[in-house]
């Protein structure tokens, strides 16, 4: 399964790495579909990353699009974007989708049995009830989006079953998720991340900067930072930037009682998923 170490900083739980299914476990099961969400649950997998959309006639589906992934054109065969098709509209999927970029290279493609995209309605119908744990991210910059997603979460009764939701791209959807729902912890997007980082390396809690100056962001209220391994540099910047115990990282530094939480994608390397257990 194209499965991330995390490490949810939580008072109430233990701390030890956590396995994150990738777009609902990626590369063993069709990417962000029931298919997946139903491998996860018999998995048992205690936390699922899902990618939610939205159609032209406002569906909201399982769907993971960017136009430098050209996933319509990879999982679909045709060229566009999701917005651009009603749901009905929408062709099946391919009968053999190819694994992405955080599956293994030896992965073989993933036969996928039910065609159709996926409702994130039908998704929240399964994951009710289950303790499951759930990282939602947007691609569309679309407020619309998040108060149906919201609206459909608490339908179903999953508002706690949410671990985090935003963009890792988006500073605005960032701000419209913790709008919509203050308790719920938003992904902090990549430049930000990379921010937490030069703050890092700069030393500048050393300079008696307060948090609300230096970094905004970190005390609107509870976040996650959604880090993907590109580097062991990166890696482990933000692994010190997080470490609690007796020599705090920066945030615990400069704001002691934030809570926050970090998710490393790793893919399958267990080098550093073991080295992540001995932070």
């Amino acid at each position: 399964m194209a499965l991330a170490a995390a490490r949810l900083l939580d008072t109430c739980s233990p701390r030890r790495p956590r396995l994150v299914a990738h777009r609902c476990g990626a590369g063993e099961a069709p990417e962000n579909t029931i298919e997946s969400v139903r491998y996860c649950l018999e998995l048992k997998v205690p936390l699922l990353q899902l990618d939610v959309m939205h159609t032209k006639d406002h569906k909201v589906i399982l769907f993971h699009d960017v136009p430098l992934e050209r996933n319509m054109e990879k999982l679909m065969g045709v060229t566009g974007q999701i917005h651009d098709f009603n749901y009905d509209e929408l062709p099946p999927f391919k009968q053999l989708l190819q694994p992405n970029a955080f599956c293994p290279e030896d992965a073989f493609p993933v036969a996928v049995k039910e065609l159709k995209v996926s409702l994130f309605e039908d998704a929240c119908r399964l994951l009710a009830g289950t303790g499951t744990q759930i990282i939602l991210e947007f691609w569309q910059e679309s407020e619309e989006l998040i108060l149906s997603v919201l609206e459909l979460l608490k339908r179903h009764q999953l508002l706690n079953q949410i671990a985090a939701w935003g963009s890792p791209e988006k500073a605005s959807i960032q701000a419209w998720c913790r709008r919509a729902a203050p308790q719920i912890p938003v992904l902090i997007t990549f430049a930000q991340a990379f921010r937490v980082w030069t703050c890092w390396n700069l030393c500048f809690p050393l300079c008696g900067l307060s948090l609300g100056r230096l970094l905004p962001f970190l005390v609107e209220g509870p976040i996650v930072f959604n880090v993907p391994h590109v580097t062991d540099l990166w890696h482990n910047a933000f692994c010190k930037a997080a470490r609690l115990g007796e020599n705090d990282g920066l945030v615990k530094t400069l704001q002691p009682d934030l809570w926050f939480g970090v998710v490393v994608w790793l893919g399958h390397d267990d080098q550093i998923r073991k080295r992540l257990e001995t932070l």
